[in-house]
């Protein structure tokens, strides 16, 4: 029997819902080559919050983690909503990570289990982002290129935060490829350290969550042409399916757009 909780999210993944002015929508596809979808993602039809995840591609039960960790924030913060959003982030995603890191530990047998979670909560014309992994957060102003809210914690990204003979230490004692390894997640260790961040939104302002196999095929510009070219979100997010598919899609894609009606501006972090 099909969950109550997966029976919402899968209506939510194809429908778009309009209320009291707030637009939100999501899309995702399996991609080209893989054989299963690791990646999950929850859209609050009412705009108060939106969910992307991706498992880790190659790790133990990927497609579980992503679920797990969505599933566990989605009803802690629809339980929770009273209070306050930066607080609901800090503990919905350490029960998330809890959730996955006991699915590790009790059912996998020694495997490892991991995935990104990427979250905004939408209130009183301010956005609250809580972030870990390398899916990503955008905020799209009118007449503005996006601006990337998130930070990666992949290798690569992390080496540049270091000084140099750091960087170089670490360089030197990396033993694997130079593939960009992703160094934080949800679900591998007991606790995590999540990215948060807050901000006001204006009127017009486009809230974008995309995961890394959908961001990979488009740049800043190609993000803005297409956001811009309508409306209608569920046709942006439809269009930057087609993009990455037309150029080869070798990963999983999910993207899912919130557009504000109104509000200020500026960042500060929590």
């Amino acid at each position: 029997m099909i969950s109550l909780i997966h029976y919402c999210a899968f209506i939510c993944k194809f429908i778009l819902k309009k209320v009291t002015g707030l637009l939100v929508a999501g899309r995702s596809h399996i991609g080209l080559v893989r054989k299963t979808n690791e990646d999950e993602y929850y859209c609050d039809g009412r705009g108060r919050f939106l969910i992307i995840a991706d498992g880790i591609g190659g790790h133990q039960n990927g497609h579980i983690a992503s679920q797990l960790a969505v599933d566990e924030l989605h009803w802690f913060i629809e339980e929770n909503i009273h209070l306050p959003a930066e607080a609901l982030l800090r503990e919905g995603f350490q029960r998330a990570n809890a959730k996955v890191h006991s699915y590790q530990e009790n059912k996998t047998n020694g495997g490892i289990m991991g995935t990104t979670l990427t979250a905004f909560i939408i209130r009183d014309g301010k956005y609250y982002l809580g972030h870990l992994g390398d899916s990503r957060a955008y905020i799209l102003h009118q007449n503005s290129l996006p601006n990337q809210l998130s930070k990666d914690h992949t290798f690569w990204a992390e080496l540049e935060n270091l000084d140099e003979d750091m960087r170089q230490a670490m360089l030197k004692n990396r033993v694997d490829s130079p593939k960009n390894t992703l160094m934080r997640a949800i679900g591998p260790e007991p606790s995590c350290d999540p990215q948060f961040l807050s901000g006001d939104l204006s009127a017009g302002d486009i809230l974008l969550l995309m995961t890394d196999g959908m961001y990979r095929y488009t740049n800043v510009e190609e993000m803005y042409e297409v956001v811009s070219y309508t409306d209608d979100l569920e046709e942006v997010a439809l269009r930057f399916e087609q993009l990455a598919l037309e150029r080869g899609a070798r990963d999983n894609l999910t993207i899912v757009l919130y557009r504000q009606e109104g509000g200020g501006q500026l960042c500060k972090t929590f």
